[in-house]
């Protein structure tokens, strides 16, 4: 782990060409990225970019190569299809499920021209033959299977000693086996830097590391709860504040699979006395175990593999048959696979489910798929008001009241109902960051700029919060 809190990184520009670009990373990891190609990369691999997304860090990492007079490219790959579940947010395009999106990828990095060159590619399956690799950035690795493909793929292209694997979800809790397989090999990789505001962190190769054995260390039964705690908690040790309630985030959300309870109840009080403003609705998704198997679905889904997808969802079936969210995730595979009929036959079961709030919230996606935004309004309404008390709900419904209220033609009228929502019984930061994005979109621009403040104060690292500032700042320039 590190042994010094420096961040050099602190100190380089964002441009408005770079804000420009949709993103998922906060301020803090692009400039890091920036900052390793400009200071770090030496001219002796490849800069490779894993899960670009819209290309935030391909251009950050082609910024770096710029600023930093090189004459290096970056290669960036992507499955390139849509998920509204997880993309849709400010600024990007509004696109269906299953949408190629590499055309969107190559115009958010047109300034950067030539210098990022892109591919469509199945990381489960891609071999990489490009020559050794200096840096690699990973923002792909949401799964076991991914993990232990990626390495498998471009471990042997590795420098020992010059290496940097740069691990976007590191400390995000979804993603915990990366600390599991990453630390679980001190003789392979050494920890050299990691970021304040975000997830990210990196890794060199160490000499002697043997890539292909870590590797098969990509399986969960490999790392017993027992062990697993040992690890997060000597992570939680090295840091404080926001990093440190994330890896007990991570440890308190690897726990609940194992129903641990009690270790859940003591791990959450570590975790508000780590980081005090950590939100409720955070601690409900460390904690909530009976969507385990689904958010692995969901992960399943977004690597493209829709039939480990359809497997957990059986699962997940057998497991908690009254679980409307294992309802969900099976309703979500039939969409991709275009079948209809089942599609509906499961959103008709969730219809089953009166007092659950699911059938609403998949119900306006779907509206909101066909187009038919002012029935997707009215189930997200309904949905605020009959279960307001439901964090997790409330969280979906203000994202996707966001994204179908800055869609209709009337945008005044969309900044009315936002102003008519009953702020004082909603999530405060998902509630500031709707308002926030309905009353830039509507042009009302001190509203905006409130809402997007109280956001960011209580949530530095709220993505979605940092574009409405981003786009507030370039209004005013």
């Amino acid at each position: 782990m590190r042994d010094s809190p420096a961040r050099p990184w602190s100190n380089e520009a964002l441009h408005e060409r770079l804000l420009a670009i949709p993103s998922m990373l906060t301020d803090e990891e692009r400039k890091y990225l920036i900052w390793l190609t400009r200071t770090v990369f030496t001219w002796r691999g490849a800069v490779l970019d894993l899960g670009p997304w819209l290309g935030a860090s391909s251009a950050s990492l082609a910024e770096g190569l710029e600023r930093g007079g090189h004459a290096g490219v970056v290669h960036a790959f992507d499955l390139f299809r849509w998920e509204r579940c997880y993309m849709q947010m400010d600024r990007a395009p509004d696109l269906a499920d299953g949408d190629d999106f590499h055309p969107w990828f190559r115009r958010m990095v047109a300034p950067w021209g030539q210098r990022i060159q892109s591919a469509p590619a199945d990381l489960t399956s891609y071999r990489w033959t490009g020559g050794p690799i200096e840096i690699l950035f990973v923002d792909a690795a949401k799964s076991w299977a991914l993990t232990k493909a990626i390495l498998q793929s471009f471990g042997p292209h590795l420098m020992p000693g010059v290496t940097r694997i740069v691990l976007q979800d590191f400390a995000d809790s979804p993603t915990y086996f990366l600390p599991l397989v990453f630390d679980a090999a001190p003789t392979a990789f050494r920890e050299v830097e990691a970021v304040d505001i975000g997830t990210t962190v990196t890794f060199v190769v160490q000499p002697g590391a043997d890539l292909a054995a870590v590797a098969a260390t990509c399986d969960p039964e490999q790392f017993p709860l027992a062990r697993s705690t040992e690890i997060f908690r000597r992570r939680a040790a090295a840091c404080q504040g926001l990093q440190r309630s994330l890896y007990l985030g991570s440890l308190c959300y690897r726990s609940a699979e194992e129903l641990e309870v009690a270790q859940l109840d003591a791990l959450e009080a570590e975790i508000r006395t780590a980081y005090p403003k950590v939100t409720a609705d955070r601690i409900q998704r460390y904690r909530d175990a009976s969507c385990r198997l689904v958010e692995r679905g969901w992960q399943a889904i977004q690597s493209g593999d829709l039939q480990q997808a359809a497997s957990l969802a059986r699962r997940a079936l057998q497991q908690a048959p009254n679980q409307p969210w294992s309802v969900i995730l099976s309703t979500s595979v039939a969409l991709r696979q275009r079948d209809e009929k089942t599609f509906l036959a499961s959103l008709q079961k969730l219809k089953s489910f009166p007092d659950q709030p699911e059938y609403l919230l998949f119900h306006a996606e779907y509206c909101s798929h066909l187009g038919d935004l002012l029935q997707a309004e009215a189930d997200l309404l309904a949905t605020l008001v009959l279960f307001q008390d439901r964090p997790t709900a409330v969280r979906w419904a203000l994202g996707l009241l966001s994204s179908v209220l800055r869609r209709q033609p009337d945008l005044q009228r969309a900044w009315r109902v936002v102003q008519r929502l009953p702020a004082q019984d909603l999530l405060g930061i998902e509630f500031q960051v709707l308002c926030a994005e309905v009353a830039l979109a509507a042009g009302h621009v001190a509203e905006a700029s409130r809402a997007c403040e109280l956001a960011l104060a209580a949530e530095p690292d709220n993505t979605r919060a940092q574009h409405v500032q981003h786009s507030l700042a370039a209004r005013r320039s």
